[in-house]
């Protein structure tokens, strides 16, 4: 209801309207793992052992059935005077998650682990947030699933394996606030019951391996830049390591582009200059890429520049005056986990010298790229109609499929906040990021200026 009366609403005050996009970037929520624990190396690691009350507990370590090792502990071995703890075994200090992370409405902690009865038995295993503090009145948590506790069946004969995300803390159960914005201390630790309601606990033993806790967090995802050179934040001198390029700014030799630029003076070398583009094509991912560069020679002399992981070549014949050139490269999947160069180089041992400045390479956007961001419906621009299309896609209403730009706030999947967003966008309280455009080199979309993301 509430988001057809917010399509109601945009439909009455924007009719007619011209909506402006600009260009931002994203700060997308997503689960952290800030705890691991897997036992390879036959230590405990962050674990601890949990000796509640006199218990005597031991670790030992075995193998896991997967090359590693797994922790065993051993427990119920009672010394003299010790109370009734069913506690006892194995503990995580989570304290720098509690007071690091800001759990925001519909999220919570979670926990994936996989465990293994002792030969023979079946219990069930109760994952448990204890000692949290402060929290008013009520000092554990665990993982609930529509109002119920959960308990995992755990068997001697096979390893149960419970997902990282599949389940997660539902906070102070019993208020029914978020009791991780409160606290600045806990433990995680696993407690062992003989009934899946978790009314009995035990001293069963049990072992453990590959631990892991999440909480959920902001990451800030910058907007995929290009890579560029200009030289102008390099200090004169040397260029680098370079033993043949020097940086400089001469008046009479500067290219249009001003400013700084690279003197390169061959003495014989055939590789004249290069430059790593992993953080560019990573950031902006695989496709077609344009490098375009200022460059002009003591005399004519042809120079390539190769992207070195296709081993792509692409030839130039430079000239004495400075000239914009360009050249076309495509960057595979395959390749953005790889080390991606550019390199100017030369098939002539009596190079003259070469002068380089403004050298950029950036990907060619797609299609549906060039169309502004909440264009929804893909027809070339933003209005009230791609708010109902995006109403529908979330409803999962038949005939409304999702589209391309359904994930308004780049976040990686269409959900309600891009509802929120776009209606806000269109109410003109936030801005969108903007599309790239043809022939935008530097991905500056002039005079489009940065905003801050809804």
């Amino acid at each position: 209801m509430k988001r057809i009366l917010s399509i109601v609403l945009c439909a009455l005050l924007l009719l007619g309207c011209a909506v402006p996009c600009v260009f931002a970037e994203t700060v997308k929520r997503e689960a952290k793992v800030w705890y691991t624990a897997d036992f390879d190396d036959g230590t405990p690691g962050i674990a601890q052992r949990r000796t509640d009350g006199g218990w005597d507990v031991s670790f030992s370590y075995v193998d896991d059935d997967k090359g590693g090792q797994a922790v065993y502990i051993e427990r119920g071995k009672n010394v003299a005077n010790a109370s009734e703890y069913y506690y006892c075994g194995l503990k995580i200090d989570l304290s720098a998650m509690l007071s690091g992370t800001d759990i925001q409405s519909g999220e919570g902690y979670s926990v994936g682990f996989r465990a293994k009865a002792a030969p023979g038995e079946t219990i069930y295993v109760m994952p448990e947030f204890y000692g949290v503090n402060p929290v008013p009145e009520e000092h554990k948590a665990h993982l609930y699933v529509d109002g119920q506790k959960v308990l995992f069946e755990v068997t001697g004969d096979k390893w149960t394996e419970v997902q990282l995300g599949d389940y997660f803390f539902a906070g102070d159960i019993y208020k029914g606030t978020t009791f991780g914005n409160a606290a600045t201390e806990g433990f995680l630790t696993f407690i062992t019951c003989s009934d899946p309601e978790g009314r009995t606990q035990t001293h069963d033993d049990l072992y453990l391996d590959d631990i892991q806790v999440s909480a959920p967090t902001d990451t800030v995802i910058p907007d995929a830049t290009p890579f560029t050179e200009t030289f102008e934040a390099q200090p004169l001198g040397p260029c680098g390591e370079s033993e043949i390029a020097s940086v400089e700014n001469e008046a009479a030799q500067q290219s249009p582009a001003g400013g700084n630029y690279v003197h390169i003076q061959p003495a014989g070398a055939t590789r004249l200059y290069y430059h790593n583009v992993n953080a560019a094509v990573r950031a902006q991912g695989a496709g077609n890429y344009t490098l375009q560069y200022w460059a002009r020679a003591d005399k004519n002399v042809t120079l390539y520049a190769l992207e070195t992981v296709s081993s792509t070549y692409r030839y130039q014949a430079i000239t004495t005056e400075w000239t914009l050139y360009s050249a076309a490269f495509t960057v595979s999947e395959d390749e953005l986990t790889k080390t991606v160069n550019i390199l100017f180089a030369t098939e002539s041992s009596d190079c003259p010298d070469v002068y380089l400045d403004s050298i950029s390479f950036d990907r060619e956007p797609g299609e549906l790229e060039l169309l502004p961001e909440g264009d929804v419906n893909l027809n070339g621009a933003v209005d009230v109609c791609d708010l109902v299309r995006l109403d529908g896609i979330l409803r999962r209403l038949d005939g409304y499929t999702e589209t391309v730009k359904a994930d308004v706030n780049r976040s990686g999947a269409a959900d309600e906040a891009d509802f929120t967003g776009l209606r806000d966008f269109l109410l003109q309280k936030a801005t969108l990021p903007a599309a790239r455009e043809v022939g935008d080199a530097n991905f500056n979309p002039a005079p489009i200026s940065r905003a801050l993301r809804f």
